[in-house]
């Protein structure tokens, strides 16, 4: 009994939840389903206008009022971006066809986006013509290749790259544009493709080129006149040179022709005194001798004087012959009129003769005389005339300037060569005179005695003889003549 009892409530219990259940559907359904369906029969009524604003609402509940004032606002928010969007797209478009530059993009694909008014213009096509299309369907296929292939890189390497091309325009003129190519992204930073600015520099190609011409023409020009006054500074520095060794000579000569006429002046001062010292001497000692003739018949004393008085007068008479001769022979050696008779001669016998013929004359005197000959005879090929007058010339110039010590004359053979010195202890010859010792009318102290023209003529006459004359001189110390003779 109690086990039907608990089946019955049992029973009743799943009937009363099934009831329930039932209640709680029809519930939900009123007060969830229907607020829904209304919802959505007033979302099928909303009239909207371009501008996505709400014209009007009719008969809304509550419930509704909220989701419409939330779709207004989420209207009015729309609008306003899409009024940006079309603001910023006008403005980028504005700018883009301001640029005279060409600028258009492409897909990854390689197909045209769009592009500026300068673009159309340069291709002579409308943009709406472009797009959809690819380089294939627009330029031959070397060219196209040749985009594809730039594009493709711009695009995997994700970096701008900047080249130079060439092409031929369809009315045949060829361009040169400077082209620079760039990837765009999208907001996840993939590529979606390549914006490509060309900027046409045909004309500033060609002005470069212009100017590359003018200016090797310019720097040929100046190379040109750069030889051409470099030859004439040449010129004008050769010239300036001559100028500079003429005026040098000229101021040689001027100096020489100076010193040449100061010279001569001095001959003739020192040839005057010369002459009339030996002839006032002559006149004076005849005159005393023609004076005291008659008393020096008688008187021995007398006589012993009148007899040195002729011997000064010889002394002084042969003194005037020597300088009358060196006048003529100088005179007859500036004319080319000395006669020379060369023949094979020992040297040592001219030798003896210059010794012996001037030895006396330092009789009573300090110096010594040294006489040292070869030891077999010197021959040599001169005239023997002349050569013993160069000696006498050369010893008397010793003797006349060698107070004490030593004079000697020695000959001996060196080289193939006859050498004959004379040297002296004397006192030498200054430095900057022994350039000038050979010059006519030159003598190295204007108190010396004599014309000046003796070292003159010896070095004429040697030269004449092909004998090569030299010295050596320090002052106050004494000086060495060396001659060197071909034998």
């Amino acid at each position: 009994m109690l086990h039907g009892i608990y089946d019955r409530i049992i029973t009743g219990g799943i009937i009363l939840l099934f009831l329930l259940l039932l209640v709680g559907t029809l519930t939900f359904t009123y007060l969830v389903s229907r607020p829904l369906a209304k919802i959505s029969s007033a979302v099928g009524v909303f009239d909207y206008e371009s501008d996505f604003e709400i014209k009007e609402r009719k008969h809304m509940s509550d419930e509704f009022d909220m989701i419409y004032e939330a779709f207004r606002k989420s209207s009015a928010l729309l609008r306003k971006t899409i009024d940006e969007y079309k603001y910023n797209e006008e403005l980028l478009k504005s700018i883009i066809n301001a640029a005279d530059d060409l600028i258009f993009y492409k897909d990854t694909k390689n197909m045209y986006l769009g592009g500026n008014s300068a673009y159309e213009k340069w291709l002579s096509k409308s943009i709406d013509e472009l797009i959809g299309k690819t380089d294939n369907e627009l330029y031959p296929p070397d060219i196209a290749s040749y985009h594809v292939k730039t594009d493709k890189q711009v695009v995997e390497q994700k970096r701008t790259i900047l080249v130079e091309e060439r092409f031929q325009k369809n009315n045949g003129n060829f361009v040169i544009l400077q082209v620079k190519k760039s990837p765009f992204y999208d907001k996840d930073g993939n590529v979606k493709g390549v914006v490509v600015v060309a900027r046409d520099m045909t004309m500033i190609k060609e002005m470069e080129q212009s100017l590359l011409t003018l200016n090797s023409t310019l720097e040929k020009r100046v190379e040109d006149k750069t030889l051409e006054l470099q030859k004439s500074n040449e010129i004008l520095e050769e010239h300036i040179v001559d100028l500079e060794i003429l005026n040098s000579k000229l101021m040689r000569t001027r100096t020489e022709a100076l010193q040449a006429a100061q010279a001569r002046s001095n001959f003739i001062t020192g040839i005057s005194h010369e002459l009339r010292t030996p002839l006032n001497a002559i006149i004076n000692f005849t005159d005393q001798v023609i004076e005291d003739f008659d008393e020096m018949l008688e008187d021995k004393e007398l006589q012993e004087d009148t007899k040195k008085f002729m011997q000064r007068v010889l002394v002084n008479s042969r003194h005037l012959l020597n300088l009358i001769n060196d006048l003529l022979e100088f005179t007859k050696a500036e004319a080319g009129k000395i006669d020379y008779k060369i023949e094979e001669y020992d040297l040592n016998i001219i030798a003896k003769m210059a010794y012996n013929n001037t030895y006396s004359l330092l009789n009573g005197t300090d110096v010594k005389f040294n006489l040292k000959l070869c030891k077999t005879p010197l021959m040599a090929m001169v005239d023997s005339r002349r050569f013993l007058q160069i000696l006498l010339n050369l010893l008397s110039n010793a003797i006349k300037f060698t107070q004490k010590g030593m004079i000697e004359l020695r000959s001996f053979e060196e080289e193939g060569h006859a050498i004959v010195e004379i040297e002296d202890s004397g006192k030498g010859i200054p430095k900057d005179k022994q350039s000038t010792i050979f010059d006519p009318f030159i003598q190295v102290n204007s108190t010396d005695n004599g014309t000046g023209l003796g070292l003159g003529l010896v070095k004429r006459m040697c030269d004449d003889m092909d004998i090569k004359i030299s010295f050596t001189s320090i002052e106050n110390e004494g000086t060495i003549f060396r001659l060197v003779v071909l034998k």
